[in-house]
């Protein structure tokens, strides 16, 4: 969950365009908003975030431990031997022989 970068550009973006519908005084008239809002309103909706993180945090760790294999499947039958392709360099080697 906090592997992945993009949530917290999400959270940041949800931020940044609560502030802007917010504070934003021809915003304020199309969204019915005021700029004299108080900050522990906000904790409503931060707790909301918090909750929703927690669930598909919760929900990732009971499907691992439900259905491991489902998961992370493992390929019957694939063997990975190294070939002539997947060793091939793209630089010269050193020809140790001669």
């Amino acid at each position: 969950m906090f592997r992945n970068v993009r949530t917290f550009y999400g959270i940041a973006g949800g931020v940044a365009l609560l502030c802007f519908v917010t504070y934003v005084p021809p915003l304020n008239k199309v969204f019915n908003t005021s700029y004299k809002t108080l900050p522990h309103y906000w904790l409503i909706a931060m707790a909301f975030g918090v909750l929703i993180l927690a669930y598909a945090a919760g929900r990732m760790l009971v499907l691992r431990r439900a259905r491991p294999l489902r998961w992370h499947p493992t390929i019957q039958g694939l063997h990975m031997h190294p070939t002539v392709w997947s060793t091939r360099h793209t630089t010269k080697s050193i020809d140790v022989t001669g």
